[in-house]
């Protein structure tokens, strides 16, 4: 199993910035992969395949909710496209 650093301080997981913002090591490598999926952006099977273990929608699904709140003020989202079987995630510029 795959160990996260954590902080010598307070012992809790590393953060990791992305766009300015703190991630957790989970949601930064998840906008790591949905950014270097780049126009074509990554099927929400492809993307758990990347990761360390298998989610469900539902969790994948949170956690861009969850990383969409913290980047909001970045002028950055992840975005999903309906495709047959799930979605397509893409980074987007925030629309003004």
């Amino acid at each position: 199993m795959k160990t996260v650093p954590t902080c010598i301080v307070c012992n809790r997981p590393d953060q990791e910035q992305r766009l300015g913002v703190h991630l957790t090591p989970l949601k930064a490598r998840i906008f790591d992969i949905v950014k270097s999926a780049g126009e074509m952006g990554i099927s929400s099977i492809s993307l758990n395949g990347s990761l360390d273990r298998d989610y469900s929608r539902q969790t994948i699904k949170a956690h861009m909710w969850q990383i969409n709140e913290l980047i909001e003020d970045s002028g950055w989202c992840i975005r999903s496209e309906r495709v047959r079987p799930g979605a397509v995630w893409k980074l987007k510029r925030r629309k003004k």
